[in-house]
């Protein structure tokens, strides 16, 4: 039998007292709201956050205070704008319409597509993609991607933290964040089998693939 795993040494686990100080008495929460949520879970892995952190808590009121998403400035940043990186033809196989819906509905904020990526061409012999990339300004620019290539399986992925590099000079200033969709895969570093996307949330910035999520795909130790 395995031995059960504990909280950290010097966690307090919160009892309904601690959480209705936590909340406040001023907080709009009704008791129905606060019974809805389960008791805090014992760690069940070595591995598990307050296994080996000894966490403080944290007021709503200092929630609120210390929430970078709900500052002056996030009150200016409105909307969510994802761009696409890819061609019209390889998107016409994604609903984007729905993308866009389902976006406004989960985050409850609008929603704008942004064409930032233009052009978008993939060159057999020297195995690059090129794209033309439109800035802050309404400047265009023509862009080689950084890319890798598997002459055995044909295969190619984009490095995402050029995108990223990209996507920093096209923040609008009343975005919440700007993200990249595409069908291309994804690579961050040499060792990577590949990745999903990754995001810089200083930067407000992120990119996304769809290609793992191919239902043909066969994953194998090589990219």
């Amino acid at each position: 039998m395995s031995k059960p795993v504990k909280f950290v040494r010097g966690f307090h686990e919160p009892k309904p007292k601690d959480i209705d100080k936590a909340l406040g008495n001023d907080a709009p929460f009704s008791n129905e709201f606060k019974t809805s949520f389960n008791s805090l879970p014992k760690p069940t892995n070595d591995l598990d956050w307050l296994a080996n952190y000894r966490e403080k808590g944290q007021t709503y009121a200092q929630f609120l205070d210390q929430c970078p998403f709900l500052d002056d400035r996030s009150s200016l940043q409105e909307y969510i704008y994802l761009t696409l990186l890819d061609n019209d033809d390889r998107l016409s196989i994604l609903n984007i319409d729905r993308l866009v819906d389902y976006t406004k509905r989960f985050f409850q904020m609008e929603v704008k597509l942004l064409p930032l990526f233009t052009n978008i061409t993939w060159n057999d012999k020297k195995r690059t993609l090129a794209c033309t990339v439109k800035g802050r300004n309404n400047s265009t620019s023509a862009t080689t991607l950084r890319t890798r290539y598997d002459s055995i399986t044909g295969h190619s992925q984009i490095c995402v933290n050029h995108v990223l590099n990209l996507l920093k000079r096209s923040v609008p200033s009343d975005a919440r964040c700007l993200v990249a969709i595409t069908l291309h895969d994804l690579y961050s570093d040499s060792s990577d089998l590949f990745i999903a996307g990754l995001a810089q949330g200083n930067c407000r910035i992120a990119a996304f693939s769809f290609f793992r999520y191919d239902p043909r795909l066969e994953i194998s130790e090589e990219f």
